[in-house]
């Protein structure tokens, strides 16, 4: 697709592929208010063309990759006791499902890591006032062959959210230990994975039992999100309401070296969600995520933040809100979801649809960098019904869009959610999953862009 054109398609999607235009549903405004139906089997793209989509009979929430021999394999983290999905994407214009790995009795998942042809998954209970799962905290599979994944150990915590781990000896875990109050930063040693062992935590003064937080913790606001990206002796932790640097020198007893708290005054949903470093630029990308139905509250930020000065950072620009092409049925994502739109009257139609699945604002971008080159130019972000969004951040000053795709939404299911994504550098695909509530499954799409038209890679110096 040539640098700035937006093309406009039409239909189901088995037959968009082939299909481009203008065409609209009769009667929609650009005022996202009118009588007509809003969700069509319609998508809109800039940069960004589809290779492939596969419908999963169950809802995942984040995603990553493995290469097997000459197999690629995208896993899918399941959650509301689903199993994680494991899906073949060698062939990303036909993706298959190979294999799945089942919840625990009365658990559920959502988080899931693979690397060194080990599984990293989180397991929580299903429902906090029901029974009780049969296995808490984070646990070990190796899927050396996906096709016969095996159990290999477990290490309990009350509840477990995003790690990160990228292979090698640790895990860097988001966990609750027993007495704490909210998720901590634990450093696991795996080098038996049959016995995971916790080495070191950190936590923020008030989480530990008998502590009382010294600051103004936003009710859970005192708690890590996660990851924590460890880079050399340093670690990079996204802490609800903060971005926190560590310094992890020595694993057993990480130490804090500074603490730039983005809440308050930006108190929307979980204003922290994301810290990524790209420490090549001495930059910081950090972003919160928008919890609340509709569009209630402040509209949640993505930053730049300049690390030059550790112990001083400081957040140097804001990335633009994504706005919908002139030709989109609503002025704005906004307009898709607030109370007198015809979104929000379709919304109650097909109750009882998740209130907080109907968002707008940033979510997750690549976690975890696998093979190829990850360019440190370029952020690609998931955004919820505004689906994925690709901006350029060669100006760290001046953040700018230049790609997308939102896909499409429909009666039956609701509008359609972009939760995570990851991409392969070396074939340039990128995979994102969405959620539809109503329906309680995922679709996985693969996606090509041409932001390399427009913003050539730069050789290595």
């Amino acid at each position: 697709m040539k640098a700035g054109m937006f093309t406009w398609i039409v239909g189901s999607l088995c037959c968009a592929l082939g299909a481009a235009g203008g065409l609209f549903a009769q009667g929609l405004s650009g005022t996202g208010r009118g009588p007509e139906l809003v969700f069509t089997e319609q998508y809109a793209a800039k940069n960004v063309t589809l290779v492939g989509k596969l419908s999963l009979e169950s809802e995942v929430l984040k995603l990553d990759l493995q290469k097997v021999g000459d197999k690629t394999y995208l896993y899918g983290a399941g959650i509301k006791g689903g199993p994680d999905v494991i899906i073949d994407v060698t062939d990303p214009a036909h993706m298959k499902v190979v294999n799945t790995i089942a919840m625990p009795a009365n658990g559920t998942g959502g988080q899931i890591q693979i690397a060194d042809n080990l599984l990293v998954r989180s397991e929580n209970n299903l429902n906090r006032n029901g029974p009780a799962a049969e296995r808490l905290g984070i646990t070990l599979y190796d899927v050396s062959d996906p096709l016969a994944p095996r159990y290999l150990s477990n290490i309990y915590y009350e509840n477990v959210h995003r790690g990160y781990y990228p292979g090698g000896r640790y895990i860097h875990g988001t966990a609750q230990p027993e007495g704490f109050q909210g998720n901590i930063y634990v450093i696991i040693d795996i080098q038996d994975p049959t016995r995971p062992n916790e080495i070191g935590r950190w936590w923020m003064e008030g989480q530990a039992p008998g502590e009382t937080p010294s600051w103004n913790p936003r009710g859970v606001a005192g708690r890590l999100h996660g990851p924590a990206y460890p880079v050399g002796d340093r670690a990079y932790l996204s802490y609800y309401n903060a971005m926190v640097i560590l310094d992890i020198s020595d694993l057993s007893r990480p130490r804090q070296i500074s603490k730039l708290i983005f809440s308050p005054p930006f108190n929307v949903g979980i204003p922290v969600h994301t810290v990524f470093p790209m420490l090549d630029r001495q930059l910081a990308f950090v972003a919160g995520e928008a919890t609340g139905a509709e569009c209630q509250g402040e509209m949640p930020m993505a930053w730049m933040v300049d690390l030059r000065d550790e112990e001083n950072p400081l957040p140097i620009s804001t990335f633009p809100i994504p706005v919908p092409p002139p030709e989109y049925p609503f002025r704005d994502f906004c307009a898709k979801l607030l109370p007198e739109s015809v979104g929000s009257r379709i919304a109650d139609a097909i109750a009882p649809a998740r209130p907080s699945d109907w968002r707008f604002g940033p979510h997750n971008i690549q976690h975890v960098p696998r093979w190829g080159r990850m360019r440190s130019d370029i952020i690609y972000l998931t955004y919820f019904v505004a689906g994925l969004r690709i901006f350029d951040i060669s100006n760290p000053f001046a953040p700018r869009e230049v790609g997308y795709f939102i896909a499409p939404d429909n009666m039956a299911d609701g509008p359609v959610k972009f939760h995570d994504l990851m991409v392969d550098h070396d074939s340039g695909v990128i995979y994102v999953n969405d959620q539809r509530a109503r329906a309680e499954r995922s679709d996985i799409y693969a996606l090509e862009t041409s932001v390399d038209d427009v913003m050539p890679l730069t050789p290595d110096p």
